[in-house]
């Protein structure tokens, strides 16, 4: 038989502070602090109500940043707020790390072990924010969060998920030069330039201008000098007249997942939709973000839209696209097979665009030959 527990309880949980000397169980008494009665003054809270959304602190919208400066054990952090800041920093610092949404640094900290300082958190730096428009495109803001236009937006909606979305930044997507980016391609295909200042330059002085097809340069690695440049501006231009663009992106799951291979292709047409000139931008094919050099010169002068054209530029862009069967990642040939049939999928849909625009225009002309007919009678 089970022996009957004594009332005394020197050890255990409570060492004898229940009744008698006993466990603090027996007859349900409790050693933890009761629930605190202190209030603190009503008046400094207002009571929640929930037929009313929740906003964020109007003070605190209007507060102005100022510059910030921590120093830890192992980093320091700072917080510019201005761009001519930034550049002081950088030019004290050479191997100090620009933070934006903090998205691939904490990745590479956390994961990697990796170390920095110290840190530049750009969030605030009023030169590197906003978006304009002009006759000739859009110029972003680097530490904007969320890009523009139909190919890019194509992306971006099923680029990471809303977290990293709303905290990531362009410029750190750009910077970053990852392999399988998903923006970079399209920055490539649509003949983007990047404006960079140097950390010897004031901030009003003009910037370096890079084009996007001259930018990434290796694996991880740009045309910005890390120890002195910073990207400031990224100009994406409209499409012509004539021209056509689209992005791509192949993932195991539909949702903030890396993708397998992601392209941009562009084409301009000039009459009888002849090709005046295009633009690839392929991720995951190669160390880097790659272009199909080949089967864009190739493709010059050619008709759109002719079998034969469609057949060359597939056999070409297995030579602008080599992967061995070594490369990381792997699944080389169905890498290349991707990448052939986004091409593919861009030829008909441009096809299917000069068709719709086509018997557009055949509509205008129908509409205004009636509409001559119409006045003629009334003039009659």
């Amino acid at each position: 038989s089970f022996a009957t527990p004594s009332k005394k309880a020197s050890g255990g949980c409570c060492g004898g502070a229940g009744p008698d000397g006993g466990c603090c169980k027996d007859n349900k008494v409790s050693t933890y602090p009761q629930e605190s009665t202190v209030r603190f003054p009503s008046v400094l809270f207002k009571s929640y109500d929930p037929t009313q959304e929740l906003i964020f602190p109007p003070r605190l919208m209007k507060k102005v940043p100022e510059p910030l400066h921590f120093q830890g054990r192992k980093a320091q952090w700072f917080r510019p707020t201005t761009l001519a800041q930034v550049l002081q920093i950088k030019a004290a610092y050479p191997s100090a790390k620009f933070v934006g949404g903090n998205t691939e640094i904490g990745v590479e900290t956390k994961f990697k072990y990796m170390e920095y300082s110290p840190y530049v958190y750009l969030h605030d730096v009023a030169e590197l924010q906003g978006v304009k428009i002009t006759d000739e495109g859009i110029t972003i803001g680097a530490n904007v969060t969320a890009p523009v236009l139909t190919a890019l937006l194509a992306n971006i909606k099923y680029f990471a998920g809303n977290q990293i979305r709303n905290a990531a930044s362009v410029a750190g997507n750009v910077a970053t030069a990852s392999p399988i980016s998903d923006l970079n391609p399209v920055f490539v295909a649509s003949n983007t330039e990047f404006s960079i200042l140097s950390s010897d330059q004031s901030a009003d002085a003009a910037a370096r201008v890079v084009p996007a097809t001259n930018f990434f340069v290796g694996y991880r690695k740009t045309a910005l000098n890390p120890a002195t440049d910073i990207l400031t501006e990224i100009h994406v231009p409209f499409t012509r007249p004539g021209e056509y663009i689209r992005s791509f992106k192949q993932a195991k799951r539909k949702d903030d997942d890396i993708a397998i291979v992601t392209a941009a292709i562009r084409v301009q047409l000039g009459p009888d939709n002849t090709i005046v000139e295009t633009g690839f931008g392929y991720g995951g094919m190669s160390a880097f973000t790659c272009q199909a050099k080949k089967t864009s010169e190739f493709l010059k002068g050619k008709r759109w839209g002719d079998k034969a054209v469609l057949d060359g530029a597939l056999e070409l862009l297995d030579e602008d696209l080599p992967m061995q069967y070594s490369t990381p990642g792997g699944m080389p040939e169905y890498r290349r097979t991707l990448a052939k049939s986004f091409f593919v999928r861009f030829w008909w849909d441009v096809i299917e665009q000069i068709k719709i625009e086509v018997e557009h225009d055949h509509g205008d002309i129908k509409l205004l030959t009636e509409e001559i007919h119409r006045d003629i009678s009334l003039g009659a």
